[in-house]
């Protein structure tokens, strides 16, 4: 009997209304059932968004509570991009918009926490986090 593990994936879609001059997100989420080498690869990436929200938590917390300054999703993608990927090499496992998507949800839940919609944010941990990670693919 194979066991079977559940992963979800959230692609996100932005389409381009032109009469309205606007755009529209559309969301699919998959529910999948990988081989083991496709679960190991998935389990590697949903544990470098974990490692990436937590150091941008810090991150970001430290700044605030030295500065009073928020960053918002573009300077995460840099401190990424400049500080994090070459201290930790293993985070090419994962793919590039996935972790800009880390970046974009945290700064999200910084925007809720300011205008007192949320709790602050907390940091991840490996088995109460949910298995989930999200791509971004552009269709135009």
């Amino acid at each position: 009997m194979q066991l079977s593990y559940l992963f979800h994936i959230t692609l996100l879609y932005e389409h381009s209304v032109s009469w309205y001059n606007m755009y529209m997100q559309k969301a699919y989420r998959f529910r999948l059932y990988p081989a083991d080498e496709q679960r190991g690869q998935m389990t590697r990436i949903i544990g470098c968004c974990r490692f990436v929200w937590n150091r941008l938590l810090e991150y970001s917390s430290k700044s605030y509570k030295r500065r009073g300054e928020s960053h918002s999703a573009y300077d995460l993608n840099n401190f990424i991009a400049h500080t994090l990927k070459p201290a930790y090499p293993w985070l090419a496992d994962a793919p590039a918009q996935t972790l800009q998507c880390v970046s974009a949800d945290l700064s999200a839940a910084f925007k809720a926490f300011f205008r007192k919609d949320a709790d602050y944010p907390k940091f991840k941990k490996k088995h109460r986090s949910k298995s989930t990670y999200k791509m971004r693919r552009s269709t135009r």
